[in-house]
């Protein structure tokens, strides 16, 4: 099942960038929302190979996640894979100048399912598609004015 969630920052691609690529930033924003996150790598420089143990409840029960960042490209890209016992969750960061002082950024999310269990709960998710899009293009919005905010002089 894929997601996609496109929105306009009003600040310059590197500077997008910079945010996008601040992983305690996103281990901060997890952290408020109830996740448990560890850094499961010991690279010194961000790049692929950084890795992150997660466990989140859904449903009223602990999920846990395995997060890699496989890709990274300043100022353009980032690309992440999770897998979880019943998931493969493949995530696109893709960015790009729209104008001297704004960037589009557009994320996909990827889900495909591992199990039987995963199939189960991904075809029940597929009646709700178009609710989850709306609440994951929500997310993108909300993001994308966290990031404004942490781009912007106070």
């Amino acid at each position: 099942m894929k997601f996609i969630g496109k929105t306009d920052i009003n600040a310059s691609l590197n500077d997008t960038f910079a945010v996008f690529a601040d992983f305690g930033f996103f281990e901060s924003i997890a952290s408020k929302s109830g996740a448990k996150t560890v850094r499961t790598d010991e690279l010194t420089a961000p790049g692929p190979g950084m890795s992150w143990q997660t466990e989140v409840d859904f449903r009223g029960k602990p999920r846990k996640l395995q997060v890699e960042l496989v890709d990274y490209d300043p100022p353009h890209s980032l690309n992440f894979m999770a897998n979880s016992d019943r998931y493969k969750i493949e995530i696109n960061v893709a960015l790009s100048r729209s104008a001297a002082k704004w960037t589009d950024a557009s994320l996909k999310l990827d889900v495909s399912a591992k199990s039987i269990t995963g199939r189960i709960t991904l075809q029940s998710a597929r009646v709700k598609k178009k609710a989850l899009q709306a609440r994951f293009q929500s997310g993108v919005d909300k993001l994308g004015l966290k990031i404004m905010r942490r781009t912007k002089p106070v």
